[in-house]
């Protein structure tokens, strides 16, 4: 990407990230922007701004900054060296998986980190099903389920006990949250389609993508969670390495 780059800042407090890269900028070689639509460069900071910015560009390649472990982000100290190295043509290109997240026949929801069903009330379980490749693939009971992709399997996916997935396998882990018995299983299953379901609630069950709220499901809704695409993820020497903390 080197030359001309057009820079937009995804961010809940953008000013001290658009100070660093106009700091960063030789003549016109980077502009920062107000707006992602146009942008050749998206600055994504923190978790939220990385899912904001999926959420609304397609094409335009992401800089994570302090986003945590899985997408290689940057220190915010490093933003303004790493969108030089952008608009210098030195950064990798790095691809990340995101999912499609359907409700029967709702419009579809992007996942970049993690799709949970999870029941709203403390202490109250209820019970899931698992289907992939056309097939069941078993039933639990438990607060929740949570499927990941490499770069979620890092998260909150971790904390409910699975494993870290790599980014170069075209997976996803399925991870029951607190699982009524203590030798319910998880899975690493291909991300080309999966099912989830829940079979009984005791309580309501929430649908979280990527940590936002998507509404209750009732107990004959099917969320289908495929991969719709990729993400193009800016790598620089600042960035981190995916097993870093």
């Amino acid at each position: 990407m080197a030359g001309d780059v057009t820079v937009a800042v995804e961010s809940d407090d953008a000013a001290p990230l658009v100070e660093a890269v106009e700091r960063a900028a030789t003549g016109a070689a980077v502009r920062p922007t107000g707006g992602t639509a146009d942008a050749d460069l998206v600055v994504a900071d923190g978790r939220a701004g990385l899912v904001e910015s999926v959420r609304t560009t397609t094409d335009a390649l992401v800089l994570p900054v302090d986003a945590g472990a899985g997408v290689r982000s940057v220190p915010r100290d490093a933003v303004g060296r790493a969108v030089a190295d952008v608009a210098a043509g030195a950064a990798d290109r790095v691809e990340r998986p995101v999912l499609s997240v359907r409700v029967d026949d709702a419009d579809p929801v992007p996942a970049l980190f993690d799709v949970t069903l999870v029941t709203a009330e403390p202490a109250r379980i209820s019970e899931y099903a698992v289907h992939g490749g056309g097939r069941r693939i078993d039933g639990v009971r438990a607060d929740g389920v949570v499927v990941a992709t490499p770069a979620g399997s890092r998260g909150y996916a971790a904390a409910a006990g699975g494993p870290t997935v790599d980014p170069a396998c075209a997976a996803v882990s399925v991870t029951p949250i607190a699982p009524f018995v203590t030798d319910a299983e998880g899975w690493v299953l291909p991300d080309a389609s999966l099912a989830l379901s829940v079979e009984r609630d005791e309580g309501d069950v929430s649908l979280l993508v990527d940590g936002r709220d998507e509404g209750n499901l009732s107990v004959d809704a099917t969320t289908r969670v495929s991969r719709a695409g990729v993400v193009e993820v800016a790598v620089v020497e600042a960035s981190a390495d995916f097993y870093s903390a």
